[in-house]
């Protein structure tokens, strides 16, 4: 398989991790706090890739803890928060609120600020003319997702859309943050974010909300948060970070609404509004014009 085909593969499967994680943190929060569902979906993540480790010789390459200039632990400390607690928080918060197809599409809005952060922060990234017409119609969907709560005078529905798109921002900050980082193996930068989130979220959890008693139905969600959209995910995420610059890694947060959608409708029984369906459009047509005409490496 040609390295470009094993970026594609990789975004995929990304794709469908991140895509189905929407509808798993709307099974989760109708019986968890969202506090806690974040903070046991990272403990789980956070023990799966310790349990990696040593199996994929990343343990030789986990550095030794230090907060020195340069060490890779003094940037993937915070980035764990910025990228993984506050976000995570964020989208659990939306989802009892909002349908997981709509807060997916919020989630949409992380290439458009990766594309702005990376061309600010990083040499090698620039906001080409095509680029910028995709990123702009990936905002203007989330302007139509968000125009009709603007319109009757917000409310909590709206500060749910707007919860979501900041966990968005959130996560191309650490996008951008991971691309400038140095360099660990993958499933190693991904254990200390992890490592990070979930010791700051669990103590937090346990500070400020009482022990859940989920469902069983919660359980498997959260499970399933914790192993494929917060461990695997991880792992192959700063994989093709590494390849493919955070702009590309980001595109994922455009096609996973696609996905989470038609599990939303088919699985979960949710009726989108026409704004819904309107702003995937948008979206989708974001990343066609972004990538279209555009070089693989």
């Amino acid at each position: 398989m040609s390295a470009d085909a094993r970026s594609w593969a990789a975004l995929g499967l990304l794709v469908v991790c991140f895509g189905s994680a929407f509808a798993a943190l709307k099974t989760a929060v109708a019986t968890v706090d969202p506090m806690w569902v974040t903070a046991i979906r990272l403990l789980i993540g956070v023990a799966a890739l310790g349990a990696l480790l040593p199996f994929t010789g990343d343990a030789g390459r986990l550095p030794p803890f230090s907060l020195a200039r340069g060490s890779p632990w003094r940037w993937m400390l915070p980035i764990g928060l910025v990228a993984t607690v506050f976000p995570f928080l964020m989208f659990s918060w939306a989802s009892t609120r909002l349908d997981s197809a709509v807060v997916a599409i919020c989630n949409g809005g992380s290439p458009i600020f990766t594309a702005l952060l990376a061309w600010v922060a990083m040499r090698d990234e620039r906001v080409t003319p095509r680029r910028a017409v995709g990123v702009g119609l990936g905002f203007a969907g989330l302007v139509v997702l968000v125009s009709p709560g603007l319109g009757s005078g917000g409310g909590v529905e709206l500060l749910a859309l707007l919860a979501a798109i900041l966990g968005a921002f959130l996560y191309a900050v650490g996008n951008v943050a991971a691309a400038k980082a140095p360099r660990t193996g993958a499933i190693a930068s991904a254990f200390m974010m992890t490592l990070s989130g979930a010791s700051v979220a669990a103590l937090v959890a346990f500070a400020l909300r009482p022990l859940p008693a989920p469902a069983p139905e919660a359980w498997a969600a959260i499970a399933f948060l914790g192993l494929a959209p917060t461990a695997l995910a991880m792992v192959v995420y700063m994989w093709l970070l590494v390849r493919r610059g955070p702009v590309f890694t980001s595109m994922v947060t455009y096609l996973s609404p696609l996905w989470a959608m038609g599990i939303g409708v088919v699985i979960l029984g949710e009726q989108p509004g026409l704004e819904a369906y309107a702003a995937l459009g948008l979206v989708l047509a974001g990343v066609f014009v972004a990538n279209s005409g555009r070089r693989t490496a």
